[in-house]
């Protein structure tokens, strides 16, 4: 086939492998760049959704509302003269401990399944959608270099025309 476009005006060029090398390789490493750019910028989006206040609210509200509790015991007991003792105060730090425990799986499991579902998927789709652009661009690239070999050997009545062919309509 290459010995077919040096006939047709190609330079000899196609010939040599190590050009369509280096062009795989040039796609490659834009197609690994343009990934990892994807997942930057598909994390930083999860990043700001689950940052979120509302969701920092929900999480954060069991382990303030435990500390609040603690404190207004603690200073009702104080002003009625009514110490709350040691073991209070261990209960009520290890039930802090246990809520944001669960507030922290919570998150996690948030993450998780964040990660799993929506960040592949999108950045799987970004990386598709330029690619297919690349690809395109590529091809339009061929078509254009093709339509200028057609132009300089092809005579001007025999060449094909573009578009929509047109249907015949027999009367």
């Amino acid at each position: 086939m290459a010995d077919a476009l040096v006939l047709a005006g190609f330079q000899p060029a196609v010939r040599e492998g190590s050009r369509w090398h280096a062009q795989v390789e040039s796609l490659a490493g834009g197609l690994a760049s343009r990934t990892a750019q994807a997942y930057q910028e598909q994390l930083a989006r999860l990043g700001r959704r689950l940052s979120a206040w509302p969701l920092q609210v929900l999480l954060n509200a069991p382990v303030m509302a435990t500390a609040g509790w603690v404190a207004y015991d603690t200073v009702v007991g104080f002003y009625q003269r009514h110490y709350l003792p040691a073991e209070y105060f261990r209960h009520a730090g290890i039930t802090a401990l246990v809520v944001w425990l669960a507030s922290f799986l919570l998150l996690q499991i948030l993450v998780t399944a964040a990660v799993r579902r929506s960040l592949r998927r999108r950045v799987a789709d970004a990386v598709a959608a330029d690619l297919g652009r690349l690809q395109m661009a590529d091809v339009a690239s061929q078509v254009e270099r093709l339509d200028l070999l057609v132009e300089r050997v092809v005579p001007a009545d025999v060449r094909p025309r573009r578009g929509r062919p047109r249907a015949h309509h027999q009367e």
